[in-house]
């Protein structure tokens, strides 16, 4: 029998807390505008460059990040990221000093490094699931919330006692540091692979067979796709600032944020706590997926109906639990139906949701003059439709219900020699 809280489980969530990518553990990242506005590029061939570097590099990258962890290692892959990371955000934090001549080339590299992390991190999930199972992945993502929320608090705590405080140069330098080394000391980890002994060729087309003949995988990779131009809630909390002077609540941006966000991850972590280990272990996971939804799908619409602050903050909170809940059924999902090369079968999956975000930011200044109720009628006719694809990638899992079949070699030799 495994262990509730193995050190597999802490490891993960440690690391994911770490960098900061909690939310939703598919989603990748942009950094051209982060590149731009560092070194004041505007307009120009430059910025053209960095824009098309910024788009094309993680979908480039995905791609062959899964693969390579397949056939390499997920836990190399996964570790090359968190270096990537801290490389890249170091290189790009002391970036104020480099000429004029060598901004181009110091920003490529940075897009370049960066792109490399938000695309190869991917293969954290499939590494959890060969040593855990799905049942890891809630109880590991239940420990995430939990950490998440305790940063948080922490980082509200400091603001609130000193709100003048800005992290200084060395403290950003020590964080970024920090992150090179954890990338270090994961190869302390022990290493699974997909396909070791398979070609590159025949490990990318079982993962894109897998992609184009599963009805499950189908349909959860046009969930990511339609969630992908969903209006964030800071965004409908800006549009509601400007529309409603609302006296009820008289909080500023990063109080707000910071309270519902804290009960957000807590209150999802303690959920997943309840669910998976306490209440009935055996609870399955597709209610997680179905009714979360359902209830999004229904705050929306009541929201646009009461667009007033304190409706929004207390619906946001609730929001915030039940998307994070079911993010973690669907990646239960997801590693139960996909039996070979998980980690080229999530990268492809994640493409659908990189092409709709990225269509979505573009588009959405074209969204300022519509009114608070339009755009969470908006949110909840997408939370309807996504609805309602999950429910047949629900219906369709079941009627083909097996166990998984773990397609990975594990290589338990470094942990154990570690216990030693």
């Amino acid at each position: 029998m495994k262990e509730k809280f193995s050190r597999n489980i802490l490891r993960y969530a440690a690391v994911t807390a770490l960098l900061g990518m909690s939310y939703s553990p598919l989603y990748m990242n942009t950094y051209d505008r982060i590149i731009l506005n560092t070194f004041s590029i505007h307009e120009g061939v430059r910025t053209h460059i960095f824009t098309v570097l910024g788009f094309s590099l993680p979908l480039l990258f995905v791609v062959i990040g899964g693969i390579v962890a397949d056939i390499y290692g997920r836990r190399r892959v996964w570790a090359l990221a968190v270096c990537a990371f801290g490389g890249g955000s170091l290189w790009l934090h002391n970036s104020a000093s480099v000429p004029e001549s060598a901004i181009c080339i110091s920003g490529i590299a940075i897009i370049i490094l960066l792109s490399m992390f938000t695309a190869w991190k991917n293969g954290s999930i499939a590494w959890l699931f060969d040593h855990e199972g799905k049942e890891g992945i809630a109880i590991a993502h239940g420990v995430l919330f939990v950490l998440v929320s305790v940063f948080i608090l922490s980082g509200y705590g400091v603001h609130t006692l000193d709100p003048d405080w800005v992290p200084s140069s060395p403290v950003y330098t020590l964080q970024y540091v920090g992150i090179l080394l954890v990338g270090i000391y994961m190869i302390t980890f022990p290493e699974n692979y997909g396909n070791q002994h398979g070609s590159f060729r025949e490990t990318g087309k079982e993962g894109l067979f897998q992609c184009l003949s599963n009805r499950v995988v189908q349909l959860v990779g046009i969930h990511f796709f339609i969630s992908g131009f969903s209006f964030s809630n800071s965004f409908l909390f800006i549009n509601l600032l400007s529309t409603y002077n609302d006296p009820f609540f008289n909080v500023d941006f990063n109080t707000y944020f910071g309270i519902t966000y804290f009960c957000g991850f807590f209150f999802a972590g303690v959920l997943l706590f309840l669910i998976f280990l306490y209440v009935n272990p055996q609870t399955k996971y597709t209610n997680a997926i179905v009714y979360p939804r359902l209830f999004m799908m229904a705050l929306y619409f009541i929201i646009a109906i009461i667009p007033s602050f304190p409706v929004f903050f207390i619906f946001h909170g609730v929001i915030i639990v039940l998307s994070l809940l079911s993010n973690v059924a669907i990646l239960m999902l997801i590693t139960q139906v996909i039996k070979k090369n998980l980690a080229t079968a999530i990268s492809l999956l994640v493409i659908p949701i990189f092409i709709s975000s990225f269509l979505s930011y573009r588009w959405i200044s074209f969204s300022y003059g519509l009114g608070w109720d339009t755009l969470c009628i908006a949110n909840g006719l997408l939370a309807a439709a996504s609805l309602g694809i999950l429910l047949h990638a629900v219906e369709y899992s079941q009627k083909d219900e097996t166990e998984p079949t773990i397609d990975t070699e594990i290589d338990t030799d470094t942990d154990e020699k570690i216990l030693d």
